[in-house]
């Protein structure tokens, strides 16, 4: 009961939810593939909730106003033909993932009444830190100790950081 959002701004306007997939697949192809493999090995990530707001023309229907590249990626593991005709590729990659996905039948939402009240939510995910509001991501040393804490192997600069710090020369 969910539909792609006709009016994604990651894409013009479009008339339907086949025209909004072919836009999503036509705007970034492989990385809807890389993230349908993905959930095709692990699930949808549970800390990410898809937000929605009912559907005006269709009842019982919701509007996906976040998330929309997760929706375009369960619809295209479920009906891969939704590609056709013009992502023949996408289509036959999807086809190949269906073979490995375990169907999810339910996504956890947040359900706005008016989206309006979601844009602020929306705007906070897509445009980066805003000075400490939105995620900060991590520089390249706190990804290699989150690796090293996770059962990875330090990373050459990791390392010479940590000699460096624990040396007696530097003191």
């Amino acid at each position: 009961h969910l539909n792609v959002n006709t009016e994604n701004p990651r894409f013009e306007p479009t008339a339907d939810q086949k025209d909004s997939i072919h836009s999503m697949i036509s705007d970034q192809a492989q990385k809807i593939i890389n993230l349908a493999e993905n959930i095709a090995s692990y699930g949808l990530n549970p800390s990410e909730l898809t937000i929605v707001s009912p559907s005006k023309s269709e009842k019982g229907f919701y509007n996906v106003l976040e998330g929309n590249r997760r929706l375009t990626a369960l619809k295209l593991l479920g009906d891969p033909t939704l590609a056709l005709p013009l992502h023949k590729t996408v289509a036959t990659k999807f086809k190949e993932l269906a073979k490995k996905y375990k169907e999810v039948k339910k996504i956890q939402c947040v359900v706005f009444a008016d989206p309006e009240e979601a844009n602020h939510w929306i705007k906070l995910k897509h445009t980066g830190e805003n000075e400490g509001i939105g995620t900060v991501r991590w520089d390249s040393q706190q990804i290699a100790r989150f690796e090293v804490s996770t059962g990875g192997v330090s990373s050459i600069a990791l390392q010479a950081i940590d000699f460096l710090k624990h040396s007696k020369e530097t003191s």
